[in-house]
């Protein structure tokens, strides 16, 4: 029986015969282009196969060959996907490197470079010559290797990261590898959208690159490949699923808010002041898991109290406002009698703290529970103290009242009555309170669109943010204020890791040239915008108040959206791609590298 295009692609992989290889992998792709079959899965996992083995016997050899400092050997891998592939996926595979953000500590979280590879396929049709681009540009396949440093709570980027790495986009097929790397540079800590940002960069990086390849506008083409709302729940093919969302709503409300039919007249302006004006659009996901457990204690007190015990812990934002709203509204009790504790391990005995964008969601889902609890035992309680039966009470506005009369008792009143009386049954006397705790391992999304312009002085390559957009889908939004303020805070860390933040070594001793902040750059306030900023509420179906992540997008979204706005600005000098940080001096080499 004679072998199928397949068995015989399979041999010659198995056999390492490459040139073969690629031959055949060029033949089948034609053949199935002739026959109209959906054949991205399968040239994707081949293409796939053969990165993972090049890069085995490349591993091997580093091995055979390792020298300390490691970071001079490590720094010289480089993975390249097959040439042949690029006639499948039009877009030139780009390697994103990116430099890791540090946490404030620098002696002890610094971190050498993490590399992204990264291939972006778009949907082909038969033509004359083999394959050519499809009408639709749609994305039809996605390739990524991810590496960065190996320590207990680095794995957290590397994995978040490629678990969102589709981003917003709607694609059939993809494919993702993860690998932590032992160097001797010292080892990364998560930090806020830990790993987040630097795939969405990559990602959308790789997107604005069709865009301008294909002469298809940049925000056209995320809006054909963006996963429609009515598409939701939707399975991003790499084992996470987006629930809830509406991402081209994102998309259209920050291109109106960016006032994007005016930028042209902006670019002129900026022109007229001799600098060089552009434009960057980026859609993201953040992902927010954390730690599966919290529990919260309520108790309502006589003195008019309300005592709310919950295991994470603020850091600035904001929790005791956010808490307080959360347990006022759903309690019926004024705001002012709310008093909030974290942070002290002889009251809170359980909790899972705050990070990964947890705090509001996991903290909704206890409160929910544990004020349920309270209103059904002050219905009880109610109702022995107004001699009525348990279902004609009613409570509302902090007062439980028999339906049909003026008969009511309030709230603290109920405390005090299961405090001193002793007819009460044993299970509703003593305390008005309860406790709830939560596990909860479900992954929950945060999404949104953001737009950058920015201004660049090509003599000196000095780059400087004007104008900011975002739009961020953070479910139900408890104090919008608060989310505002998040959201500054994590663009203004962004703009650092985009610009100026760079951990950087000798590549012959390995000695840190950044240690401190003599030499390593951070953002400040007089290099930030005013920030344009909008609330999508589309509320998360995995708790009861549809909360989602809402701290850690402009971490997310910032490095890339500068990046694509400075490719834009530079575009006329034939710079196709800048790595990030993009300080001046690189921004400088860029526009003479290409001239």
């Amino acid at each position: 029986m004679t072998d199928t295009p397949q068995v015989l692609l399979a041999h010659h992989l198995k056999t390492l015969k490459l040139p073969t290889f690629l031959r055949e992998y060029d033949k089948l792709a034609r053949q199935c282009a002739a026959e109209g079959a959906d054949h991205v899965r399968y040239l994707v996992r081949l293409a796939e196969l053969e990165l993972i083995d090049r890069e085995r016997r490349m591993v091997e050899r580093r091995i055979r060959q390792a020298r300390f400092p490691a970071v001079k050997s490590l720094d010289s891998f480089d993975f390249k996907v097959i040439p042949s592939l690029n006639k499948m996926l039009v877009v030139e595979p780009a390697r994103c490197e990116y430099v890791e953000r540090r946490e404030n500590v620098i002696a002890l979280g610094n971190s050498g470079t993490g590399k992204i590879h990264i291939a972006l396929g778009l949907g082909l049709a038969a033509c004359q010559k083999g394959l050519s681009v499809g009408k639709s540009r749609r994305f039809r396949g996605l390739i990524c290797h991810r590496r960065s440093h190996a320590y207990p709570f680095s794995f957290i980027p590397l994995i978040k990261g490629v678990e969102i790495m589709p981003v917003t986009y709607a694609l059939p097929v993809a494919s993702a590898r993860a690998r932590a790397v032992m160097s001797n540079t010292p080892p990364t800590y998560p930090y806020r959208s830990a790993g987040r940002p630097e795939v969405v960069y990559a990602m959308e990086r790789m997107i604005d690159i069709a865009a301008r390849d294909l002469g298809i506008d940049r925000v056209e083409i995320r809006r054909r490949n963006m996963i429609p709302a009515d598409a939701l729940p939707f399975d991003n093919k790499l084992g996470m699923t987006y629930d809830s969302g509406d991402f081209p709503a994102n998309l259209e409300i920050a291109a109106r808010l960016a006032d994007r039919g005016g930028f042209a007249a902006r670019r002129e302006a900026s022109r007229r002041r001799g600098r060089h004006r552009g434009i960057g659009f980026v859609s993201y996901v953040d992902l927010s898991t954390g730690a599966p457990t919290e529990r919260t204690e309520i108790d309502v007190r006589p003195d008019s109290i309300v005592d709310v015990v919950i295991g994470t812990q603020a850091s600035g934002q904001g929790h005791q406002t956010s808490f307080g709203q959360i347990v006022a509204e759903l309690l019926g009790a004024p705001f002012e009698t709310i008093r909030i504790h974290y942070g002290d391990t002889d009251v809170a005995r359980v909790g899972g703290g705050t990070h990964s964008g947890r705090s509001m969601r996991m903290g909704a889902i206890v409160i929910t529970e544990a004020v349920t609890e309270i209103i059904d035992k002050g219905r009880r309680i109610a109702a022995q103290v107004l001699e009525a039966a348990v279902a004609d009470i009613a409570y509302a506005e902090g007062r439980f009242t028999v339906v049909g009369t003026d008969r009511a008792v309030g709230l603290f009143e109920v405390a005090a009555a299961a405090a001193e009386r002793n007819d009460l049954n044993e299970d509703i006397a003593g305390r008005l309170g309860a406790d709830a705790e939560v596990n909860l391992r479900k992954a929950v999304f945060g999404t949104g669109c953001h737009v950058c312009e920015v201004e660049i002085d090509v003599e000196t390559g000095s780059v400087e943010v004007v104008r900011y957009v975002a739009v961020d889908d953070v479910g139900r939004a408890i104090n919008p204020l608060l989310i505002d303020g998040q959201t500054h805070g994590g663009v203004a860390q962004g703009i650092g890791q985009a610009l100026m933040e760079s951990c950087r070594y000798d590549p012959d001793s390995g000695q840190m040239l950044a240690a401190s902040f003599m030499d390593y750059a951070m953002p400040r306030a007089d290099q930030m915008p005013d920030f344009t900023t909008a609330l999508t509420e589309v509320p998360e179906p995995s708790n009861p108040l549809g909360i989602k992540p809402g701290s850690e997008g402009g971490t997310a979204a910032s490095p890339g959206v500068i990046a694509n706005a400075i490719v834009d600005a530079l575009a006329e000098f034939g710079v196709r791609h800048i790595e990030l940080p993009a300080t001046s001096e690189r921004v400088w080499r860029a526009i003479r590298e290409v001239g």
